[in-house]
């Protein structure tokens, strides 16, 4: 299992709030699990935005009342014949704590109570529940994770990502009423976790290369490109007329097997070599590299090769040893490129 604190390290890369001085003090502290650490993340970010106030919002209300507010709903009132009893049915808009954000966070927060945490963690969590007692929830199995929730100014939108985060990373199953919540993120979420990780690293360790989540062109002859599907690189690396294109893989099985012989992903060698030979019919000095998180499997992936004149290379990266050794081998790879241009 990848040490929870290189877990917070990757976050603090791909979340750049993060590595601000209010969250220093967690790269300090032991987490049990994946699940802890994200606790202690979200509860900090809510306490920090109550310094600035809990954000409020208008929010759609009905309700039976002696008088009028907002907007008499006439077919409502008669049907529950309010006049009987002098009321009406009215609609109206609150300015209330109880909007979409503040549901998400909260019920992202009752999740984690249902994790394997320390108790001192848990009381942490019910005191920020505390906080949002006058909140409703949601069900976190069908957030709706495309609402807006940008403003300058406050922690909003990073919290509903670490919240999307959690979600979508931990929350295992239903069984018999109660979540069911992993401790370590799934695969699909570590692999998203992983390629942010590596793009933010280089952008902001090694401004002397332009790293960017590049689109690659296609190299045709004649026609339009209209119907062929998009390439876009996880990391492009650019210095000079040097370009290294990375393909950053997270796999429990970062090898496959074919008669009891391990063997390159066929697909990830097929997407890589494409993007490389488009992007070199462009010009300039262009490589290609598969970068595959280390797994524990006695084999790993390591070879380098030339086709068509462009070098691919196959790593690992080892996210399994301390973080001055992980940024040891990312430093590594920007050193060969610059140096030799062929990684």
């Amino acid at each position: 299992m990848i040490p929870v604190l290189n877990i917070y390290y990757m976050l603090s890369y791909a979340y750049q709030t993060l590595r601000t001085g209010k969250y220093a003090e967690l790269a300090t502290m032991r987490f049990e699990n994946t699940a802890d650490l994200m606790s202690a993340i979200l509860i900090r970010t809510l306490n920090t935005q109550l310094r600035r106030g809990i954000r409020r919002g208008y929010v759609n209300k009905s309700a039976e009342m002696p008088t009028v507010r907002g907007k008499i709903c006439m077919s409502e009132s008669v049907r529950r014949m309010s006049s009987t009893r002098h009321n009406v049915v009215c609609d109206y808009d609150e300015f209330s704590v109880d909007i979409y954000p503040n549901r998400v966070l909260k019920a992202t927060l009752n999740l984690l109570l249902h994790s394997e945490i320390p108790n001192e963690r848990m009381m942490e969590i019910r005191r920020a529940l505390a906080v949002l007692c006058d909140v409703g929830t949601v069900d976190v199995r069908h957030v709706d994770w495309d609402f807006r929730s940008d403003r300058s100014g406050d922690d909003y939108p990073m919290m509903m990502s670490l919240c999307e985060l959690t979600v979508k990373g931990l929350l295992q199953s239903e069984s018999k009423g109660d979540m069911k919540v992993r401790t370590v993120f799934d695969e699909q979420r570590m692999c998203r976790l992983y390629e942010k990780f590596i793009l933010e690293f280089y952008r902001r360790e090694h401004p002397e290369v332009v790293a960017e989540a590049s689109m690659v062109k296609w190299a045709l002859d004649e026609g339009l490109p209209d119907d062929l599907p998009v390439m876009q690189t996880d990391i492009t690396l650019r210095c000079r007329d040097r370009v290294l294109i990375i393909d950053a893989k997270y796999y429990e099985n970062n090898m496959q097997y074919r008669f009891d012989r391990p063997k390159i992903h066929s697909h990830n060698l097929y997407q890589i070599f494409t993007y490389v030979t488009n992007e070199s019919a462009y010009g300039g000095d262009v490589s290609g590299m598969i970068l595959y998180a280390r797994t524990d499997c006695e084999k790993q992936p390591d070879s380098s090769f030339v086709i068509n004149g462009n070098r691919i290379t196959v790593r690992t990266l080892d996210l399994y040893c301390d973080f001055d050794e992980i940024r040891r081998q990312l430093d590594g790879i920007v050193c060969d490129f610059i140096k030799s241009g062929s990684p």
